[in-house]
């Protein structure tokens, strides 16, 4: 009787280890997804950042102003 619940208790911390097992490595997988996506997302800003400064230097925004003023749809 003491081998089966033996038996019994070893294939439950088999189970429970499984189960910890499984669930650790979803947070490591989500934690990896959640940086790679900070990652894309500072990247992307970056490009946003060097794409505005780059129209505000050669003042296109200022071409673009000074046509609406001037030209109208009636024009």
């Amino acid at each position: 009787m003491t081998r089966l619940y033996f038996l019994c208790f070893v294939v439950a911390v088999v189970m429970a280890a499984f189960f910890v097992g499984q669930s650790v490595g979803n947070l490591r997988c989500r934690e990896r997804i959640a940086v790679d996506n900070i990652n894309n997302n500072e990247t992307v800003m970056q490009k946003i950042g060097g794409i505005n400064a780059e129209t505000y230097h050669t003042g296109t925004d200022d071409i673009r102003r000074i046509l609406r003023e001037q030209y109208t749809i009636a024009d």
